[in-house]
């Protein structure tokens, strides 16, 4: 694809179909209120796990690309910061929940599904690197961007990681894929199978399981358009501070396409989690609001940026 009319109309029908099973999960869980805890946990224990351990052990990244994602991740992020902080300096107003909802991207639940739909299954493997930086990242930096005293956050953050499954999934794929083992290969035959089957059902599932938990979110009208803003800013800062850091960092090719793509994705879902958790205290519950507000408008609005920037990236190629 060279014309951009082409690339444009080739990303917005492959996110179509991704789009529309997210909302059939939103409208499930406006229309059955009952909790759906155990498909959460299936969904991030067992789904993801198996996306990550069939893809990376097919498509071993190498070391220069992970270190290069952490590395970009951060400046990105931080580079985030120190423009709401300046930006907060010369209006004389706090910009730290802009800074919070722009810094962290749904790299994953979102990420995966629509980067296979329109690039292909190469660029998973790639996007799980993505979404491990994302994962280390925000438990530590956002714990320190919603507490006031940041007494015990630090710590806190790096607890939270070791909990994290898909990080441990991650190194033990990685290696398998380095030492030369690939799932399809080196499995028995019924084990390759049941794999199969939990692969092919793991994206919908975990766009469904979006979907829900999005829809048990209130949706406040009155705050529309104090929330809007930050949700356009978090889907237009981050891809285009990528498309100067990438380049600095000496990113190319499919690399640098996975790169910008990824934190062009809409606020990661665990900010409002990580925001709810803080938010035992009143002091907090504006965090919790602004960035559960944040998660899902920029959610519905990722269907027609998402196009823009990945037009920029494939017909920059």
């Amino acid at each position: 694809m060279s014309d951009w009319g082409g690339i444009f109309s080739h990303s917005f029908a492959s996110i179509i179909p991704v789009f529309s099973i997210f909302i059939t999960g939103f409208v499930f869980g406006k229309v059955f209120k009952d909790k759906s805890v155990m498909l959460s946990k299936l969904a991030f224990y067992l789904f993801g796990s198996v996306l990550i351990f069939t893809y990376i052990t097919e498509h071993v990244p190498t070391l220069d690309m992970i270190w290069r994602y952490f590395l970009g991740t951060l400046i990105v992020t931080f580079a985030i910061v120190i423009i709401y902080w300046v930006f907060g300096k010369l209006t004389k107003r706090n910009f730290i929940l802009w800074s919070y909802t722009n810094s962290f991207s749904n790299t994953g639940y979102i990420g995966y599904p629509v980067l296979e739909y329109s690039i292909g299954p190469q660029a998973i493997p790639l996007a799980v690197i993505m979404a491990s930086a994302n994962m280390v990242l925000l438990p530590i930096i956002g714990t320190t961007m919603l507490s006031s005293k940041g007494k015990g956050m630090i710590k806190k953050g790096l607890m939270n990681i070791l909990r994290i499954p898909w990080l441990y999934m991650v190194i033990i794929s990685w290696t398998l894929g380095t030492l030369g083992f690939n799932w399809l290969e080196d499995l028995p035959k019924p084990a390759v199978n049941y794999v199969s089957m939990l692969k092919d059902s793991s994206i919908p599932v975990i766009l469904l399981v979006v979907g829900v938990n999005l829809s048990r979110i209130p949706i406040k009208l009155n705050n529309l358009f104090s929330i809007l803003p930050a949700s356009l800013m978090k889907l237009f800062l981050p891809p285009a501070l990528a498309l100067f850091v990438g380049k600095l960092i000496g990113m190319e090719g499919l690399v640098f396409q996975i790169f910008v793509l990824e934190l062009a994705m809409p606020t990661a879902v665990n900010t409002a989690i990580l925001a709810e958790g803080l938010s035992e205290s009143n002091s907090h519950e504006k965090e919790k609001e602004f960035a559960s507000a944040v998660v899902v408008y920029s959610t519905f609005l990722f269907l027609f940026t998402y196009p823009i920037w990945f037009s920029i990236v494939s017909g920059g190629m």
